[in-house]
């Protein structure tokens, strides 16, 4: 099987994505550092992963050391382009991650190389992770071509099923998108 993991976690544990972390790395038999986001610098040598949101990253990307190795996952906020690119000068592997707690963390994901760096960069949220779907829907439900404005509307097996205690929400967010062939979605308002 795969080595253990190794994680370097800026995350707080009050947070979905901690979940993440905990479970892939420590219920696989790897070993799990707790990091202290304000240190002035972050050695991540020898850590198979780090995740950050943008605004994270930003802050902290001139003290990340010790990345050659890491996988950097960046997700939660938008990720521009120019924080993407300078990330792929520290670390030659960054994955835009992108997902509400609706879903269970992250739906989708796009890998960056250091190659990617050099060359014109578009930022992407990028492809449904297994087991899950993304569709970019009209009003009616109705699949848009690429490029297309729509709404984001995701799906799959870690759908929550609603809001505890909340069925009028639930019902907003949730839609039953059968009739269109894309079964029960939740309606991200992105």
């Amino acid at each position: 099987g795969d080595a253990p993991l190794h994680t370097y976690s800026l995350t707080n544990y009050v947070f979905d994505i901690f979940g993440l972390e905990y479970g892939l790395t420590l219920l696989g038999g790897g070993s799990m550092v707790l990091g202290d986001p304000l240190v002035a610098e972050l050695d991540c040598t020898g850590y198979d992963f780090v995740q950050l949101t943008p605004s994270l990253l930003e802050m902290k990307l001139p003290a990340l050391r010790g990345l050659a190795h890491t996988r950097l996952l960046v997700g939660g906020e938008r990720l521009d382009r120019h924080l993407l690119r300078a990330a792929l000068r520290h670390c030659p592997h960054v994955v835009n991650v992108y997902g509400p707690t609706e879903t269970t963390i992250w739906s989708t994901s796009r890998a960056y190389t250091a190659a990617d760096a050099d060359g014109p960069l578009l930022v992407t949220i990028g492809r449904p992770l297994p087991n899950e779907r993304a569709y970019v829907l009209d009003a009616r439900l109705r699949p848009l071509p690429p490029g297309a404005i729509g709404e984001l509307y995701l799906g799959g097996a870690a759908l929550a099923r609603g809001y505890l205690g909340d069925p009028e929400l639930t019902r907003d967010r949730f839609v039953d998108a059968s009739a269109a062939g894309h079964g029960r979605l939740y309606r991200t308002g992105d």
